[in-house]
């Protein structure tokens, strides 16, 4: 059986099976409410992680290759921009607490560490320096804490801090992603577990152009 975050995409937020709510038709006009809203410009797409959303027709792109997102990340970006929609407009706190400190946090922590935090301990293991360039690329803001750091924001009013330690002779290679206190009050835990896991494709995404590409290059995209 899969893990709770897999699970809970499955059957409870209907991003996976074939009847699903997250259709552009369904929930346009909650996202189309976020122009000028919440963070986001007053104009024709609304723009996060370097994907965009056309508020036109609805396509979900990346920005970085020019491509549309796969099916099921395209319902992935409706809901979380459903929900944020749909929460008061609440600045962030600026103050960051680990996912397990979240409303329920604990209850889907373990599939969250398989999920999220473990792939990017390995993308570290396998090249930190591509996973740097590729928290840059995403507009992060490097931070003074273990090895490396970046906060890069998501949607506009919730920041994330990512924070890496490289392997040395003593420690293994760590990572943890920490999410603004106020974070729940855009979305729900369960859908900040889904937007760390965007987060991580996101990285995993940038990181594969950096190894075809000059970090020079990708910045240009």
């Amino acid at each position: 059986m899969n893990n709770g975050i897999e699970l809970l995409t499955m059957h409870r937020w209907g991003l996976m099976g074939p009847e699903s709510p997250w259709a552009w038709e369904k929930c346009k006009d909650k996202i189309l409410s976020l122009r000028g809203r919440k963070g986001f410009p007053d104009a024709d797409v609304l723009s996060f992680l370097r994907i965009s959303v056309s508020l036109s027709d609805g396509k979900v792109m990346d920005e970085f290759t020019g491509v549309q997102l796969k099916r099921r990340w395209k319902k992935v970006v409706y809901a979380l921009l459903y929900y944020y929609s749909s929460s008061p407009d609440v600045k962030e706190a600026g103050r960051f607490v680990d996912f397990r400190k979240l409303p329920g946090g604990y209850a889907f922590a373990k599939a969250f560490s398989h999920r999220v935090i473990q792939p990017l301990v390995d993308m570290l293991k396998e090249n930190p320096e591509h996973v740097r360039e590729a928290m840059m690329a995403l507009g992060g803001e490097a931070m003074p804490y273990g090895d490396f750091s970046f906060k890069v924001r998501t949607l506009p009013h919730i920041p994330v801090l990512l924070v890496f330690w490289v392997a040395d002779d003593e420690f293994p290679a760590h990572a943890t992603m920490l999410f603004d206190e106020n974070v729940t009050q855009h979305i729900p835990t369960e859908m900040v577990a889904i937007l760390g896991e965007l987060l991580r494709k996101r990285i995993w995404d940038v990181r594969k152009i950096i190894e075809t590409l000059p970090g020079a290059e990708v910045f240009r995209l």
